[in-house]
Formats: structure tokens, sequence, C-alpha cells
């Protein structure tokens, strides 16, 4: 009959011979697969760090610890100061048994800020954190697209993952300069959101990674309130993460660009740069129109930028692309769609074998074309100073703001945006400019810039003349297009 003193004592010495054998195996180093000294992870609640090492008694069986537990009632940032072996510390058989193993950590941030202790592997958040999001200067490029760096660190996670920019709207529980353990979209954190940029990553165990994504699209349709970087896992993976981090990028000058340019223009930190990469985008076809035409390519730029970005307009019935040429400058044949001709420079332009000869409506729908819009403001532009030359060669002088070293930009664009002489009465264009550039000839008066680069686009073109001619070098050529 098998006494119960007997299965006691038999199941003592079972263990004291199982606990021999763990304490004589090699048990592997926490720094050797988990975290080196210095590395920041992310933890929050419920954890509990144990207490000082004065605190970690080994009992008198070997298989208990008594520690002080300190709670995380938030998120918070941890850094590892050590990495700790299961030897002579005085952790107990069960750990051993578990494959349990201790770092000596400080918490970097919270109410526990300062504190040291011991933390357990199993206790160990794991997954991907996101450190930061910034923007690439544009200028360290010859990419039409922007870039955002991200820097992440990979807490105990080997699958793979994927980090998405997306903007979202409705309401996010924020807490500044940390993390949220919480997915980014969900029913009841966002009303909605909409992606628009995304980069696999292999998962490693590391920290202080980085990766690089390119934005090639413009704003997308949701309203950007805030724009997100955030972590999607590969469903597959064998070891699920517990972290579902986020950092928020900044955008320095969030407020949209005119119609024209708004969803077609790439998503970049600043309104000029996102017209800059527009340009890149189309420099081709703004080369072949500048050397057709016999202008300088600032005069296709300037009126594209000017007007998306300071008039900036939800929609137009006169205009449909890049620079705003009006179809026709009849507000009934515009509103209309009209099947005439209509009136205008863009008219003229067709008028004088330029361009194809469109109706109203044609000439509305092709204009929504940025390859046909670059075409029909450097025909505007070429036929200005065209008709210029001929007028001051008939009085024997020189035009005053022609030529290879004259910076006539900001006066073409006076004449692009429509300048009212007093000699006319009522606006320019190409059928009346006759009449002023004699007038000019005849006197030898100056032309005269405006002053309110908000208004005026002669104004707006002259004050950033080094803005222009820097969107129209081309980096990937190396040289600059005057």
């Amino acid at each position: 009959m098998i006494r119960f003193a007997d299965i006691a004592k038999f199941s003592i010495a079972l263990y004291f011979l199982v606990a021999g054998n763990i304490a004589n195996a090699e048990t592997p180093k926490v720094g050797s697969s988990m975290f080196t000294d210095g590395t920041v992870i992310l933890q929050s609640k419920p954890l509990s760090l144990a207490g000082p090492i004065g605190n970690l008694q080994k009992a008198a069986g070997g298989d208990a610890i008594k520690v002080e537990r300190i709670n995380l009632n938030n998120m918070c940032l941890v850094k590892v100061l050590e990495n700790v072996s299961n030897d002579g510390q005085g952790v107990g058989l069960a750990d051993e048994l578990m494959g349990i193993q201790w770092v000596r950590v400080r918490v970097d941030s919270g109410e526990n800020k300062g504190k040291e202790g011991y933390l357990k592997s199993n206790e160990l958040i794991k997954g991907v954190d996101l450190v930061s999001a910034k923007w690439v200067p544009i200028d360290s490029n010859a990419s039409d697209e922007s870039f955002v760096d991200v820097r992440y660190s990979v807490n105990e996670f080997q699958g793979d993952f994927e980090i998405r920019l997306a903007f979202v709207e409705g309401t996010l529980n924020d807490r500044p300069n940390l993390p949220i353990a919480t997915p980014l979209i969900s029913d009841d954190l966002v009303a909605k959101e909409e992606v628009i940029a995304k980069r696999s990553v292999s998962g490693r165990s590391r920290e202080g990674s980085s990766c690089r994504i390119a934005i090639g699209k413009g704003t997308p349709s949701v309203r950007p309130i805030r724009l997100f970087a955030f972590v999607v896992y590969d469903t597959t993976a064998s070891d699920r993460p517990e972290i579902f981090s986020r950092v928020e990028l900044t955008i320095q000058e969030p407020h949209p660009l005119s119609f024209e340019l708004q969803h077609e223009a790439p998503l970049a930190n600043t309104r000029k740069d996102r017209v800059q990469l527009w340009v890149r985008r189309h420099l081709k076809a703004i080369l072949k129109e500048a050397e057709e035409n016999e202008i300088a390519c600032e005069m296709i730029v300037a009126p594209i930028a000017w007007e998306a970005l300071e008039n900036v307009r939800e929609s137009s019935f006169r205009a449909s692309g890049p620079g705003k040429v009006h179809a026709s400058d009849s507000v009934f044949d515009a509103a209309i769609k009209s099947a005439d001709r209509g009136i205008g420079v863009a008219r003229q332009v067709e008028d004088l074998g330029l361009l194809p000869i469109r109706s109203v409506h044609d000439r509305f729908d092709c204009l929504k074309s940025s390859e046909e819009s670059i075409k029909y403001i450097a025909a505007i532009m070429g036929s200005y100073i065209r008709i210029a030359k001929d007028v001051y060669s008939a009085e024997g002088k020189a035009v005053p703001f022609d030529g290879p070293h004259k910076d006539n930009t900001p006066l073409l664009c006076n004449f692009f945006q429509g300048l009212k002489p007093a000699v006319l009465g009522f606006h320019m264009d190409l059928l009346n400019c006759r009449i002023y550039f004699e007038s000019k000839a005849k006197s030898g008066g100056a032309y005269q810039i405006r002053q309110d680069p908000k208004v005026s686009m002669d104004a707006w073109a002259q004050a950033n003349i080094n803005y222009l001619k820097l969107v129209i070098s081309d980096p990937g050529l190396k040289h600059s297009i005057r």
C-alpha cells in the first residue's frame, strides 16, 4: 500500500532532481536574444515591475520570489539598463521551467518616471513601436514624390509588418509623445481614414531602425484633419503582437491648394513644396513648350504657382486646369459650356494657328489636362512677346522686356492676368495689346509691376523669382532650364 508520506518523499526527490538539472543547464542570457542595454521599449497596463534587487529573495526551496510590485497605470516608456541572467539573481524554479528571464529597467515616462526595478521577459509587450515620422526635404532628391522617414523599434517580434500613412477624420485619444496601445482604426475611435502611402517591412528584433515612405498622391477626399503613421501586422504572424503604435506626422502648411492642383500635386510639408513637386512631374512638357514658344520656363510656372497658392478656389465655371486659363471670358458662354467659340486669349491663340480650333465646351474639357493647360499658357505668353517685338521693331526699337538677360516673367504675368491699361480702358488681350505696346514704344514709357502679391500675379512673381528659378531647376539633369 502506497502511503502519503512515500508520495511526498518521491515528489520532493523529483523536484530537487529537476531543479538540479535546470540549474546545471546553460540558460540563455536575456541580452543575447532580447534587448541591448539602452533599448527603449513600450509598456502599458496592467504591468508590474519587480522592486529593488534586495527584495528578490530566494526561498528555502528555490522556487519562490518575494517582490515589491509597482503598478504602471498608463502606457509608459521603459529603458533597459541591464540584462540579468538566471544565475545567482534569485530567479526561482518556476520561472526557469517556463523560460522566463529578467531585465533591470528604469521607467522613462509617466508618474513612475525614474523608478528602477526588474521586469520579467513574459511581461514585455511585443510588437513594433513607432518613434517618429518626419518629412524629408524635397531638395535632397530629384524625385517628383515627397518622402517621410519613419523611425521605429521592434520589440521581440519576428514577423512582417506594414507602416502606413493615413489621414484620419474623427476623435483620437491623445497622449503627447507616446504611442497608444489600441488599433488606429476602430468604430469607436475614428469616423473615417484614408491611406495615402505604405511600406512593407521585414520584422527583426532590433531598435533604432527606420524606413523611408514615398508619397506620390495629392490630398485625398478625407478632410486632412490629421495625418498619422501607424503599424499593420501580417495576420499570418504566429506571434501575434500587442502594440498598435502610431505617431502623428505634422504638416507645416496643411491648408489646401486651389482646386486645379489640390488633388494632383503630391502631398508635402509645405504648399510651395507641393507645387514644386507638381512642376517636376510635368517638367518635360514645360521644357518643350517653353522652347517652342521661345519663352522662359518661369513664364509657364509662375501663373500655375500663383493661381494654386494665392488664388485658391474650390471650383470655377470659367477655368478647369492649372493656371486657370479661361475657356471663355464670357460668363454666359462659360456657364452653359457653349458650343460657340467664346471670347478671350484662349480662343485667340487658336485663331493664330498655335492650337486646334475648339468650342467653349471642348476647350473647358481640354484644359482639365495639365499638359494642355501648359500648351495654352506657353502660347499666350509667347504671343504677347511676338506682338511686342513687331510693334517695337516698326519703331526701330528693341523690346525693353525681351532678351535673355531681361527678367520679363513678372511683367508677362501682368499681361497674362489681364492688365487694364488706361490707354485701353478695358482688359488687355492679344487683339488689343498692340495698341498698348504702340503707346509705350512711342512714348518710351516704362512698364510697371504692381505691389500686392496676394492679388497681383506680377507682384508675386517678382517677390518669388528665386523660388521660380528653384522650381524649374531639374536636379536629375543637373542643369538649369533657363
